[in-house]
């Protein structure tokens, strides 16, 4: 005579091996991404030290040339480090505010929103390197959007809706009537 697992407990015995094989693959898992953790720490480890000895190289390259001089100068060591900036200008001064300006002419009478403007800029400027990270790009030319809008320069139209994506319109100003730097003639008169 054979015994018989009750159906209440063959539920309870399916659902616990269904567990444990979910918890081996879990560990498996685990155990895998982190020889992978491992793998991309050393590579990122060897490039980095390869890194700080061109940059030690290239330092003391320098302090040598430095020496070369009759003068002898000698480097401040109290002086604070220079910090590179962490996201440098990846475009031409001024093509961020002047390809949004032609977003927003391409459709003149009607707002145009910010990710539309985004894509605008994407497509319109040359980014070197060129910009992989949409996101990245859209924070960027929002906040030069709001600076023209504090400026005077652009209108946000659905500012009643805090959170809600903008919508921007430019204001049209007038065209200067002379060039810059030089004075009309009506401001200096003759002394004749």
């Amino acid at each position: 005579m054979s015994l018989r697992t009750p159906v209440e407990l063959n539920w309870l015995l399916k659902k616990r091996k269904s567990l444990e094989s979910r918890i081996h693959v879990e560990e498996k898992r685990l155990a895998d991404d982190l020889a992978a953790l491992e793998k991309v720490q050393r590579l990122l480890r060897r490039e980095n030290e390869t890194t700080i000895q061109q940059l030690q190289v290239d330092l003391a390259a320098i302090n040598h040339s430095l020496n070369l001089h009759e003068v002898v100068l000698a480097p401040r060591p109290t002086s604070p480090a220079l910090r590179p900036q962490q996201f440098p200008r990846q475009c031409n001064y001024g093509a961020l505010t002047s390809s949004i300006y032609l977003a927003l002419a391409a459709r003149a009478p009607e707002p145009v929103s910010t990710t539309a403007i985004t894509s605008f800029v994407l497509a319109n400027c040359r980014f070197e390197p060129p910009i992989s990270d949409f996101q990245f790009l859209r924070e960027k030319v929002r906040y030069r959007i709001k600076d023209l809008c504090r400026q005077g320069k652009l209108i946000r139209m659905n500012k009643s809706q805090r959170y809600a994506e903008g919508i921007w319109l430019a204001i049209s100003s007038p065209r200067p009537t002379r060039s810059r730097g030089f004075p009309s003639d009506d401001e200096f008169p003759d002394d004749t």
